[in-house]
């Protein structure tokens, strides 16, 4: 029988559909192995805390004041968590953020000497321009910042695990090496997103009968370059009287765009079958954001046969220009991205061409297999840690 393996995890969110984050995390609790025995402390528990399969721990927090949804963590206001991990007794800690929460997790590994683990989920550098960038200096200072932060947590880990080359390449340049680094990419469910999901209900439920849809779905926040989405609505609503934007997702840069946009249509947030149908139903995706490690929704779209046109930038250039499901255009450059929508709705053909090419690579994108060679990895880490420390302890 294969050695239990008991993993603490430290995960800001752990609210299923709140983000590509807790996703994933989601992902690995409903892949995990019979040998794995884990733990979470969290600040944003599951919904249903109750039917969650496995222990979690609700840290105190406080919420970001432009973004109060989300929570980060305060671990060492938890005077009874040096306890609860004792009594766990941890063979390897991981976490998902450079936050507080990070912080603990890798001052607690240190100290125990456990191998350490995480994934590299958010391009934190890549944000200063949308909060800062209104004054250079400070943005320039803050991504400087950045910089040194990430390079401090990221090299930390005894592996970092990234979604795509282009964020390798990033962590390699933080002065990470190749030993650190593992490939985690995102997987899909084609059982819940597919072409078998068309609804035409959802165009007369929207008013879109005679309409063709170009759908943006995505938390509605500056970093997912609300700038260029703008400027696509104005040269798609200027030049075409058959196509109507749809956005789905909410968030607190809403408001700027519903007042911007006045003939996009708005579903906020939706999840499961709704979201499957929306996908399913549309025409064309288009995502311009600049920021991603991954981009869970491109793949999501190219598993419902939608062809995407996104920012040549992170993990959606990845996946777009390795399913060959659309295409990667210059990021910012709204010109870029309405004619490849254009060229996308007006040939038929092509359209199908790039959606059979989408549908076949999401098929490939299987979850199972994907979390066991985590696991795996992880396993032989803590297994490799447990072998040195019995050959370095005294006979007795």
């Amino acid at each position: 029988m294969q050695e239990r393996i008991r993993i603490a995890f430290f995960a800001d969110v752990l609210q299923r559909h709140f983000d590509g984050v807790s996703n994933t995390i989601h992902q690995l609790a409903d892949h995990m192995p019979d040998h794995i025995e884990p733990i979470f402390f969290v600040a944003l528990p599951p919904r249903d805390q109750d039917n969650f399969q496995f222990p979690v721990y609700q840290l105190p927090y406080f919420s970001l004041p432009f973004y109060k949804e989300y929570r980060v963590g305060l671990p060492q206001r938890m005077p009874d968590l040096p306890k609860i991990l004792a009594a766990f007794n941890p063979h390897l800690v991981h976490f998902t953020s450079p936050s507080l929460m990070g912080r603990y997790a890798i001052q607690y590994a240190g100290k125990h000497q456990l191998p350490l683990t995480c994934i590299y989920h958010t391009h934190f550098q890549s944000y200063m321009e949308y909060y800062f960038g209104i004054f250079p200096p400070l943005e320039w200072s803050m991504s400087k910042l950045a910089w040194r932060l990430s390079r401090w947590f990221y090299t930390q880990p005894d592996r970092t695990f990234v979604p795509s080359e282009p964020m390798k390449r990033y962590l390699l340049a933080l002065g990470l090496n190749e030993g650190q680094i593992a490939y985690f990419k995102r997987g899909i469910n084609t059982a819940q997103f597919g072409p078998q999901f068309r609804d035409d209900g959802i165009r007369k439920k929207w008013g879109l009968d005679n309409h063709k849809i170009v759908l943006f779905v995505s938390r509605l926040v500056e970093e997912k370059e609300m700038k260029t989405l703008k400027r696509l609505y104005d040269l798609l609503d200027t030049e075409r009287d058959d196509v109507r934007l749809m956005v789905t997702g909410d968030g607190p840069a809403r408001p700027g765009l519903e007042k911007h946009m006045k003939n996009a249509v708005f579903t906020g947030k939706q999840t499961k079958a709704e979201l499957a149908a929306i996908y399913a139903t549309s025409d064309v995706f288009v995502f311009p954001s600049i920021t991603e490690t991954f981009g869970n929704v491109v793949l999501e779209a190219l598993a419902s046969g939608l062809p995407a046109v996104v920012a040549a930038a992170g993990g959606p250039q990845g996946i777009v220009e390795s399913a060959q499901g659309g295409y990667a255009v210059e990021p910012k450059n709204a010109r870029a991205f309405a004619d490849k929508v254009h060229s996308i709705l007006d040939d038929p053909d092509l359209r199908q061409q790039l959606s059979s090419h989408g549908i076949a690579y999401a098929k490939k994108q299987d979850w199972n297999s994907i979390c066991r060679e985590y696991f795996d990895e992880v396993t032989a880490l803590a297994t490799k840690r447990s072998s040195q420390d019995k050959s370095e302890s005294p006979s007795q």
